[in-house]
This record gives C-alpha cells, sequence and structure tokens, in this order.
C-alpha cells in the first residue's frame, strides 16, 4: 500500500486483492538462466562452468522483456541445445513460458470481473514484468514489454470484455482491444 500510495493512489485495506495465481513466473532463474540466454558470458550451472554465446541464444538481439515474451529460450534451435549441459537445458525447459504467465493472469482477471459482473469497474494491477508484459503490449503496440517498479495498469472491464486504459504514465493507446480476446489471437 505504501508504494501505491507514494504514487499517488488512496487506497485502503479492503480495497486491495492479492491474487493467487499472480506469484512469481515457476522456475525462473535470471543467473544463470535468462541472463546469460540473452546476454551471453561465461555461467556457472551446478558444477559446470560454460560460455554462452549471444549470436547463439540471441541472434537478433532482444531485450530481457521480448526474449521471455516470445518464449526465445523454448525455442534454441537443436543444435545450440546439443552444446549446452543438459541439466541447464532441463532448467531451461521448465520455465514457466510467457502463454502460461498470461493465461494465469486472465484467469485471475477474468474472476475479478465475474465478481464485478454488469459493472463497469476500473482495476488498477502492479506487479512483475511477466505479468503485466501483456496487457502492456496490446495496449502499446508491441513498444512496452511491461512495467517498471511503481507504475501500474489500469484495465477497464465492461461486460466480460477487458480494456487496458492506461500503462504507467502512458494513456496514449489502443483502449479498444479486448485482453481475452487478444489473448486468443496471439496464443
Amino acid at each position: 500500500m505504501r508504494v501505491l500510495a507514494a504514487h499517488g493512489f488512496e487506497v485502503t485495506n479492503t480495497d486491495i486483492a492479492v491474487l493467487a495465481g499472480l506469484d512469481e513466473v515457476h522456475n525462473f532463474s535470471w543467473d544463470p538462466l535468462l541472463r546469460s540466454l540473452v546476454s551471453g558470458g561465461t555461467a556457472k550451472f551446478g558444477d559446470v562452468t560454460y560460455e554462452i554465446d549471444p549470436k547463439l541464444t540471441n541472434p537478433v538481439g532482444l531485450s530481457v522483456g521480448k526474449y521471455f515474451n516470445t518464449d526465445a529460450a523454448h525455442k534454441l534451435p537443436s543444435a545450440l541445445r546439443s552444446q549446452l549441459p543438459p541439466g541447464y537445458l532441463a532448467h531451461v525447459d521448465a520455465m514457466e513460458s510467457f502463454s502460461s504467465v498470461v493465461c494465469r493472469f486472465l484467469v485471475e482477471l477474468s474472476q475479478v470481473g465475474k465478481a464485478y459482473a454488469g459493472t463497469a469497474i476500473h482495476v488498477v494491477m502492479t506487479g512483475h514484468d511477466a505479468s503485466a508484459g501483456f496487457p502492456a503490449e496490446v495496449f502499446s503496440g508491441g513498444k512496452l514489454t511491461g512495467i517498471q517498479p511503481g507504475e501500474s495498469i489500469d484495465i477497464m472491464f465492461e461486460g466480460s470484455e477487458a480494456f487496458v486504459t492506461r500503462v504507467g504514465a502512458l494513456t496514449d493507446g489502443d483502449h479498444t482491444k479486448d485482453l481475452f480476446t487478444e489473448y486468443h489471437e496471439f496464443f
């Protein structure tokens, strides 16, 4: 609540719902997993030290957000996969996909919508980039991949549809795309 208040929100304890399905990305590891795939360099996993060449793991130089949001870690070429330690690959394969994170987010969001059926409500969400990535991308036309610490996303429900109306300070975005429809078209 203090973070929200510091950013101009007036809240009481009854205004905040912590949604259980919006926990961390399952089996996620910044180091050595994602950092080494995105940026390359020396990585250590268990007792094995190895070099990761970002020209192979991230040939188009995606940002961390785009790398995760496109599930690039799960799409490594088989020739590259054969060069990586088996334990490391098992960890890469076990990392939750972006589509799974978005699905969990939308399940929680739909429950909020159902709880207020027939009423126009405004939801302010804040969370890590993984859960915020999809609504940010939909609203910004792919320019944003998430939110920064202390930022939020405003979502307006109209019936069973959910529309993003603001991401961080950005209000100039696409207010017409229903998140549930976009999920089914995107994934």
